[in-house]
Order: C-alpha cells, then structure tokens, then sequence
C-alpha cells in the first residue's frame, strides 16, 4: 500500500484552539491518506474471451465470408495458441480459398500441439494433394485413422 501526502487548501483549524500549543496546527496541515486502486476500473488488458472469436468466425463461415473468417481464426490463434482446433478450422478454410501452402502449415501447427489429430492428418493430406505432394500427402493419409 502506498501513501500520498496531501495538503490541505483549506485553512486548518489552530491547533491552540484545542490543544492551546503551536505542536498540534502542524499536524493537522499534512494528512497521510493512503492510495487504495479502484477495483471497478477497466483492466488495460483486453478482456474479450477466446471463444467470442471462434464464434465470430463460425459466423462468418457460415454467411460465407471466409477471407473474414480467415482472419477471425488468426485473432482466435493469438489470442489461445495452445488450442489445435483453431489451427485444423483455419486449414480447412485456407483450403477452400485455395492457399494450400499455408493450409499445410496450419495443419502441421495442430499437428505440433496433438501429433494424434486425424483430422489435421487428413488435411494436411488433402491440402499437400493440391500443392501437387502427392505422395508426401498419401503417406499423411495413412498416418492417421480416418475412415
């Protein structure tokens, strides 16, 4: 806890009037308060939850705006790095646009967080056939257990 000094503006009551010395007035003309953070602040952080961008982006996926959804994904994959779902459904629009080399490395990313991901497998897979990789993207199809 920190302490402010604050000075009065007003002008104190005499310490004589009370005391009847010269000791008091100089007591009552520096107040020592102490500073207390506001607790219904808003924080400088964003707050907004991981989930709310994962929506936005199914919304958006779902109106068919994938070059937005696109980048709804990005936002979700900086804000929550660790979750692989958002690298396969950011692979699987990059896909459907046609970015098939960066598709292939969003498929790998969700390989990085779970090497057991079949579905990243598959299109990773699918996404290396469309690079022209085709044996490279047949070996990743046996890799997994997709049916």
């Amino acid at each position: 806890m920190e302490y402010v000094t604050q000075t009065s503006k007003v002008k104190p009551f005499s310490g004589r009037d009370l005391f009847g010395g010269d000791w008091a007035g100089h007591l009552c003309q520096s107040i020592y308060v102490p500073t207390i953070p506001n607790f219904f602040a808003s924080t400088p952080t964003p707050t907004r939850p991981p989930e709310s961008y994962i929506t936005d982006a199914q919304n958006l996926e779902t109106q068919g705006k994938l070059n937005m959804a696109i980048t709804a994904y990005k936002q979700a994959i900086e804000v929550d790095p660790k979750n692989p779902a958002n690298y396969v459904e950011l692979c699987k629009l990059e896909i459907y646009t046609g970015d098939y080399a960066d598709a292939v490395i969003q498929a790998e990313n969700a390989l990085l967080l779970n090497s057991k991901n079949d579905q990243a497998m598959a299109l990773r897979g699918w996404a290396l056939s469309f690079t022209g990789d085709y044996l490279t993207g047949e070996g990743a199809f046996k890799g997994c257990h997709c049916t």
